[in-house]
């Protein structure tokens, strides 16, 4: 008796163990209960077992379970029979030792589809099943999609076989409000980069606030992660977005005396006096968070961009207004808006009125850009600068527009109307995407770049106004020659044959070995 009672013990003290039996152990007085596909429930004595048969292997089975109730296994086997279906049709031979970890994932996550569960289990192989594929937005409890653990655990290629092959959508937002771009700011594993990256080029939306008010690049910041938050910003993150208590991701970095990516947001255009609901400004957080070498810092390198005081906004109740700091002191002597002022004074007092009636004459406005490499980012900060200024685009400021090497990309995407804030991050991109390893550098990236940007179709002379000239070497002689890309036809004098025209030139198509490759990045 007291061995009866021993093997009936040792029998239910893991009754979800996959193991392997022989399936004569069933043929007896063991009754079929129920069978869907190849997972079949028997009652077999005191216990309901539920097993995978395998074809390949006729005289053996898989056990999933042997519970001693009845409930359980009715409850459990419609969840097997349903689920496992895309993992015993895609792997090989099944073994417990690849089938325990899917059976876990199954009953620890009741809710979650067979495509949460191959994701967990990391068999990014049995995501390409059709019944997967149904599933491939399902989203559980929590309002999780697939693509959402995927980014949560930082698996790469499960992540690029959602997105890549199974078309996984990126828009989805779970019961937080987060997109899949939160869960994978949210984690620490250095693949981070590559599946922001990938989430980017899948149109993930970089610039929504969860219910906790906070975007992908808040969350990046407030966990350091500098190279993560590049990657955003280079993609249009908005450093100025308002989150939690208002703040910006610029407070954050303040906060935690991140100079790098303190940095990177200003270079980006954070606002570095925009108040949260408290009215604290970036400066002010950091005149009173920093206390160690970083304070003179923050202070010297916000007073470079312009802040006049770190000072809390004046109360009416105060009876005094608040002092500047002394770090942040206006130096004494003549500054820039010093001298704007006594020019437009002086121009306007050598303008009589004898002057009112004048006709102007015509001229016209050119914008010459240099090349250099990444010293473009300094054309573009002044770009953006006289944008602000002049309140409109600098594409209705200048008539010609000319441009060599990377000032000749510049002025393509000028001319197509391309935002200038927009092509600050393009050259960053550019400069992580096709200069890469040491000079000379490969053509193909390039080409590739420039056709994804302005469209592989796109000819000079699709956009008339402003006139635009670009500089090439026709380097496929000896010697080179110089080529204008134009997108008008220029005067000719009479005794000289007219210009061949170029109209049917694609300039983004042509073989970049013949281009003025820029060679300083």
């Amino acid at each position: 008796m007291q061995f009866v009672m021993s093997s009936v013990s040792s029998l239910f003290t893991k009754p979800y163990e996959v193991r392997k039996v022989q399936l004569s152990e069933y043929s007896g007085g063991s009754d079929k209960l129920k069978e869907e596909g190849r997972i079949v429930l028997y009652k077999n004595g005191s216990s309901w077992d539920c097993l995978l048969i395998c074809p390949d292997t006729p005289m053996t089975a898989l056990r999933l379970f042997q519970v001693s109730s009845e409930a359980d296994a009715l409850n459990w086997f419609p969840h097997y029979a349903l689920k496992l279906l895309p993992f015993y049709e895609i792997l090989p031979l099944p073994n417990p030792k690849v089938f325990q970890p899917i059976v876990d994932s199954l009953r620890s996550h009741p809710d979650w589809s067979s495509a949460h569960i191959a994701v967990d289990t990391g068999l990014k192989e049995c995501l390409k099943h059709n019944y997967v594929q149904s599933q491939i937005n399902a989203c559980d409890g929590s309002g999780q999609t697939p693509l959402h653990l995927a980014c949560e655990r930082g698996d790469v290629g499960c992540v690029r076989v959602l997105l890549e092959e199974c078309q996984a959508r990126t828009d989805v937002k779970d019961n937080n409000g987060e997109t899949p771009m939160h869960c994978a700011a949210k984690q620490d594993s250095p693949a981070i980069i590559q599946i922001c990256r990938m989430l980017l080029d899948n149109k993930c939306e970089v610039n929504y606030l969860s219910k906790t008010g906070e975007s992908p690049l808040h969350i990046l910041t407030r966990r350091g992660r500098f190279e993560a938050s590049m990657v955003l910003l280079t993609h249009g993150a908005n450093p100025n977005l308002r989150g939690m208590d208002g703040n910006t991701s610029l407070h954050l970095a303040m906060k935690m005396e991140q100079l790098d990516l303190i940095k990177a947001l200003i270079v980006f255009g954070a606002d570095v006096e925009m108040p949260n609901d408290l009215g604290e400004t970036p400066g002010l957080l950091a005149a009173c968070a920093s206390k160690g070498s970083n304070r003179k810092v923050l202070l010297d390198m916000l007073y470079s961009v312009g802040v006049q005081r770190c000072a809390p906004p004046f109360s009416p109740l105060d009876p005094q207004p608040p002092s500047t700091p002394r770090s942040v002191a206006s130096p004494p002597g003549i500054g820039f808006e010093d001298i704007m002022d006594v020019s437009a004074s002086v121009g306007a007092m050598s303008r009589g009125l004898v002057e009112v009636d004048t006709v102007k004459p015509k001229r016209d406005r050119l914008l010459c850009l240099d090349g250099g490499g990444i010293r473009g980012l300094v054309l573009i900060q002044l770009l953006i600068a006289l944008e602000k200024e002049a309140g409109r685009p600098i594409k209705e400021l200048f008539d010609w527009i000319s441009g060599t090497s990377t000032g000749g990309i510049l002025a393509l995407a000028i001319v197509h109307g391309k935002d200038m804030e927009y092509l600050r991050s393009l050259y960053f991109r550019m400069k992580e995407q096709v200069f890469q390893g040491s000079r000379p550098y490969k053509s193909a990236p390039l080409e590739h770049f420039l056709k994804k940007e302005f469209g592989e179709n796109t000819m000079m002379t699709d956009v008339r106004h402003p006139r635009v000239m670009v500089t090439g070497v026709l380097a496929d002689r000896d010697p080179g020659e110089l080529h204008i890309f134009r997108n008008y036809d220029p005067p000719s004098l009479p005794q000289e044959r007219p210009y061949s025209s170029t109209a049917n030139f694609k300039p983004l198509t042509i073989p970049q070995g013949n281009a003025v490759l820029p060679c300083v990045f």
